[in-house]
């Protein structure tokens, strides 16, 4: 076999710097997100803790949990904001440099559902998170 064990590493990493398409002309923009995958330890610590929360609601309720469709969107948006970790070119209404936190990666998240499914789908794209092959 001609391959290293490493060359599988999607877990570790300093993430992936998602640059965030134009919804009109799918351009790329100057505004960057850098946010981690689903093998990452931030998406399996979201994970889990929405699953503490899942199974106390499930247990305080005595009825098998559901989720209805705003929970569902809640959710995800938080396991979202969980998974990024620092952006650059996020501006205000005016113009203004948008600091990053998780409080406004979450509004972020829920005010603009382009830039969240971009998010996703970069999130689920285990090939932005291996390492560089450029050492073969």
């Amino acid at each position: 076999m001609d391959f290293d064990l490493p060359d599988f590493d999607t877990r570790s990493g300093a993430g992936f710097e998602l640059q965030l398409l134009d919804p009109k002309t799918n351009r790329p923009t100057e505004r960057y997100l850098t946010v981690h995958g689903v093998d990452s330890d931030a998406y399996r610590a979201a994970s889990m803790e929405q699953e503490r929360r899942w199974l106390k609601s499930k247990v305080n309720r005595r009825t098998a949990a559901r989720l209805s469709p705003e929970e569902l969107e809640s959710e995800t948006i938080t396991t979202l904001a969980a998974c990024t970790s620092d952006w650059r070119g996020i501006t205000d209404k005016k113009g203004e440099a948008v600091p990053f936190s998780r409080a406004a990666a979450i509004e972020l998240y829920r005010q603009f559902p382009a830039i969240r499914e971009q998010v996703a789908e970069a999130m689920g794209d285990r090939a932005n998170f291996l390492p560089n092959s450029s050492t073969s």
